[in-house]
């Protein structure tokens, strides 16, 4: 189970409640603060003025755009890759053992027949079918830097063994084997198209939970500056009353975090058993945190935090 830290705040993957419990009413918060010997008697001043920036929401959008756009220059090559496929003749079934269209349901794919009837040249149909594909889905941009396979074995990724095998040991490509590289391709095709959706949809979410999260920053800066406007010492009733939206606030942020703990148990993609987690396959990259969502969530409320006891602060001096 993983656990996201930042500042004094920890949020564990898959808790209910981000959290920690505290006391709820003024009056216990002002009586540790008065035993506390680091709480200064006179009055300090709020933490940060300045707006929270979310570094790691921002990190993370830039890597969801990045993996977006290879997504999709994947998926166009695919769509090439189809269209020049479909546009191929294969042989004659007669040409080819027979067995139906075995290989579109699963089955084995049908390969060239040896030793009956007379010689037949090779065709040149394996070489186009191999060539349009190093032309479309190995020629993505990123395709070196991200996977730099060979031939056989982004051929095996994408399509399968099986049809890797049939393509690139036979010297003419069958119908059914022609049919089954189309179908193959589309599927491969289909999962960018889903994975593209999801990635969408992740972009949405961290847009909202960042406005949501500058909504309740800006709060927060508006209630320090309502504790420093004017040269009179704020009331005890004041700082009351600041104390208690900061901690409205840091409920607010307990409540995001509780939302995006639900999105990371329950992902809009899920892939293969053998893959890491949606979120692990979008974030495990980044050098700082695997879950930049949380983490801004948790420094927001480490702010939060540290302005509610420097208001306590304020209240022993005015109690």
């Amino acid at each position: 189970m993983a656990t996201e830290t930042v500042g004094s705040v920890t949020f564990r993957v898959g808790a209910r409640d981000p959290t920690a419990v505290e006391c709820s009413t003024a009056s216990c918060e002002v009586s540790s603060a008065l035993s506390d010997p680091a709480i200064a008697t006179g009055t300090v001043l709020l933490a940060v003025a300045a707006l929270v920036t979310f570094v790691y929401i921002s990190e993370a959008r830039t890597q969801l755009r990045e993996e977006r756009r290879r997504i999709v220059d994947e998926r166009d090559a695919l769509e090439e890759f189809i269209d020049r496929t479909q546009g191929l003749t294969p042989h004659e079934a007669d040409e080819f053992s027979t067995g139906g269209n075995a290989a579109a349901s699963g089955g084995a794919i049908p390969l060239a027949r040896h030793g009956t009837g007379p010689p037949r040249p090779p065709d040149d149909l394996r070489d186009r079918v191999c060539s349009q594909y190093r032309e479309t889905v190995m020629s993505v941009p990123h395709y070196t830097e991200e996977y730099d396979d060979t031939l056989a074995e982004s051929l095996s990724e994408e399509l399968g063994p099986d049809v890797t095998t049939a393509l690139l040991a036979e010297e003419r490509v069958s119908a059914p084997l022609h049919a089954t590289i189309v179908s193959r391709s589309r599927g491969a095709q289909m999962a960018r198209e889903e994975l593209l959706s999801a990635v969408d949809a992740e972009l949405s979410e961290i847009d909202d939970v960042e406005a949501r999260l500058e909504r309740i920053d800006r709060t927060r800066r508006n209630l320090r500056s309502h504790l420093e406007d004017g040269n009179a010492k704020p009331t005890f009733e004041a700082c009351q009353d600041v104390w208690g939206t900061l901690g409205d606030l840091e409920e607010a942020c307990g409540t995001l975090a509780a939302d995006r703990q639900e999105t990371l148990r329950d992902p809009p993609y899920v892939p293969d058993d053998e893959q890491p987690s949606f979120h692990e396959y979008l974030y495990g990259t980044l050098e700082e945190t695997a879950h930049p969502v949380l983490s801004a969530i948790a420094e927001l409320t480490d702010r939060i935090r540290t302005d509610r006891r420097r208001v306590l602060e304020r209240l022993a001096s005015t109690g």
